[in-house]
């Protein structure tokens, strides 16, 4: 006797509406500098790098970023 091999329903599958709403595109989180990292670079804002000095977040140009 031959058994055929159903697969399993999988219990984590997502519904299509599930896929869809996680396909949508999230709202950015704001570029923040850390203490101890490199500056970050500012998107849209070419050339501009966040940096933390003096425990503040300050934005400024590439010239200035490495000072």
């Amino acid at each position: 006797m031959v058994q055929e091999s159903v697969p399993a329903a999988r219990p984590d599958r997502r519904t299509l509406a599930e896929l869809d709403a996680l396909a949508k595109p999230h709202q950015p989180r704001p570029v923040q500098a850390s203490e101890g990292w490199p500056p970050v670079a500012i998107p849209g804002r070419p050339g501009w790098y966040r940096c933390l000095r003096d425990g503040r977040q300050v934005d400024v140009h590439k010239r200035q970023a490495a000072a």
